[in-house]
């Protein structure tokens, strides 16, 4: 029902919205999945209005890594595009969650086939011929062994019940709670339980009174095994003592008391739930058919995974935009350090090494472009000084924001004085730039801690096993 929901609350979404900023949404490059561009875009405006201070970071950050396009438009249908993924996969994920939850398992075959002894397999069976198709469920069970074998099956089966009777007991020797007897075990051996004190425990494993002697008290089970026409019995002792009052007596206590209410209240229409227990108060909730939550639960996960990775690749940019500009900065403050001293302005300096960059074909490089849109600034008209304190708050690293002032204020110290100051920020840089090459350096080492102490443990895998096999050889 809940998936059903989902559905069409999804569909009905992408519908709704089909013509949301129709003039807008044309815009956007051509996609297979671009009739849910106006969807993406109203959830993108709706989540804009309730986070605002997060869009003007993203867009800050946008306008930084996005140099030649408008970094609002790219920031706009890169979200867009994130919200139609997500729609997709939550379209995708509760769609399959139905046809789960629906499907049956069909088998169409004439013929069936006997399983193993000991074991029964239920076809489902599509019968013609009739005045319709009818389904049945047919139980196939195993076959029969013969007595000796059957024999030597049911000693077997008896020596694991021991154990497997034991429940949260330590050993038949020490029973302090129910014992939990089955009422068949494997290969469909049926079994019945009879005890001689069953106002001690009954034949059910239950232990009926607290009245317990402390040394403890034997009690014996006659076990009865049997399967078709064959049969066997054996004697089983336990010895009982009194149970300690903790979370699994409680528990039992609790199993214990349903039971008896179920048997009591059979032709009620609800059965009644105990509100205490020894005293304690009691509160039940409904537990969630988990099975057919699991694929859905993974959708919603997988759809908060897709909104959050765009923000991180974002991010990532950034940081590699960021890791590229402290990498130029020395050879920016070289050149500009050259020309000038050649004899060119600062201007003339700034507007040679874009002119440089831009006739040359190389890898884009976020220092070089923004000196363009410096070079293109002061030709509309921004005065040299605001160009050059842009550019530097454009960058946002310290040592970009030291260069700018540096040239904003040679505009009224002179060049003299600009020479000096470039050739003692060069070699500040060059400095900070050994330091980080050691940082990165570092960070590499210690990425490679992993792969060689895998490789160490695989080296000493095929050293010792082969030692350890020759003890048993």
């Amino acid at each position: 029902m809940i998936y059903g929901i989902v559905l069409t609350a999804l569909v009905l979404l992408a519908f709704s919205k089909r013509m949301y900023r129709k003039e807008r949404v044309i815009q956007y490059p051509k996609k297979w999945f671009g009739f849910l561009y106006p969807m993406g875009l109203w959830l993108y405006d709706t989540l804009s209005k309730s986070a605002r201070k997060t869009k003007r970071e993203q867009e800050r950050k946008a306008q930084a890594v996005y140099i030649k396009e408008k970094a609002s438009d790219k920031l706009e249908f890169d979200a867009v595009k994130r919200f139609v993924l997500i729609w997709i996969c939550l379209v995708f994920g509760t769609f399959v969650s139905i046809i789960i939850t629906i499907q049956t398992q069909e088998i169409e075959n004439n013929q069936l086939k006997r399983p193993a002894f000991g074991e029964s397999e239920t076809y489902r069976v599509a019968v013609d011929g009739m005045e319709r198709t009818e389904y049945i469920d047919i139980t196939v069970d195993g076959k029969q062994p013969s007595e000796e074998a059957m024999n030597n099956i049911f000693d077997e089966q008896f020596e694991k019940l021991k154990v497997s009777i034991l429940g949260k007991n330590k050993s038949l020797e020490e029973v302090r709670t129910n014992l939990e007897f089955p009422s068949s075990t494997m290969y469909g051996i049926r079994v019945r339980w009879e005890s001689n004190k069953p106002d001690k425990i009954n034949h059910e494993g239950e232990i009926q009174t607290e009245e317990i002697d402390e040394a403890g008290e034997e009690v014996e089970f006659l076990v009865t095994m049997t399967y078709s026409t064959y049969q066997s019995t054996y004697q089983l002792k336990v010895i009982l003592f009194p149970n300690i009052k903790n979370q699994d007596f409680y528990l039992n206590e609790l199993m214990t008391n349903i039971k008896k209410r179920n048997q009591e209240e059979i032709d009620q229409e609800y059965l009644q739930l105990p509100e205490t227990i020894d005293g304690i108060p009691l509160n039940y909730e409904m537990e969630s058919n988990q099975r057919k939550l699991e694929l859905f639960a993974l959708t919603i996960a997988a759809a908060i995974l897709i909104f959050f990775a765009g923000y991180s690749s974002l991010e990532r940019r950034y940081k590699k935009r960021n890791y590229q500009l402290m990498i130029d900065y020395p050879s920016l403050v070289s050149k500009l350090n050259l020309l000038i001293g050649a004899g060119m302005t600062p201007r003339m300096a700034w507007e040679r090494i874009a002119a440089d960059y831009q006739n040359r074909e190389q890898e884009f490089r976020y220092v070089y472009e923004e000196m363009i849109i410096t070079k293109n600034s002061m030709k509309s008209g921004c005065p040299e000084g605001r160009a050059y304190g842009e550019f530097g708050r454009r960058c946002g690293l310290p040592s970009y924001l030291k260069l700018g002032n540096l040239l904003e204020q040679n505009l009224k110290q002179g060049v003299s004085g600009l020479n000096q100051k470039l050739e003692e920020e060069m070699v500040c840089a060059l400095e900070e730039r050994k330091h980080m090459a050691l940082r990165l350096g570092e960070e590499a080492g210690t990425r490679l801690l992993l792969p060689m102490f895998l490789m160490l443990g695989i080296v000493i895998i095929v050293l010792i096993v082969p030692a350890f096999m020759s003890f048993y050889l």
